[in-house]
């Protein structure tokens, strides 16, 4: 499964979910890319290993996960 979560973004702080409670839920994370993709693009994972979209002015980005169930 892959979904779009919500990132609240304060000043240079960024908060969002923690992979660990989708673990508690049954859900792995994977990395949404291969390992074949460039390393520049990989650079851009998150603690959770999603991707992070946003705008600078916005204040509440995207996280992008993919989700497998255990």
């Amino acid at each position: 499964m892959v979904i779009a979560l919500p990132v609240f973004v304060f000043g240079q702080e960024r908060h969002g979910m923690q992979a660990v409670e989708f673990a508690k839920l049954g859900w792995r994370v994977e990395p949404p890319l291969p390992a074949a993709a460039p390393a520049e693009y990989r650079a851009g994972l998150t603690k959770n290993g999603g991707l992070l979209y946003g705008r600078p002015d916005q204040l509440v980005w995207r996280e992008i996960v993919k989700l497998v169930r255990k």
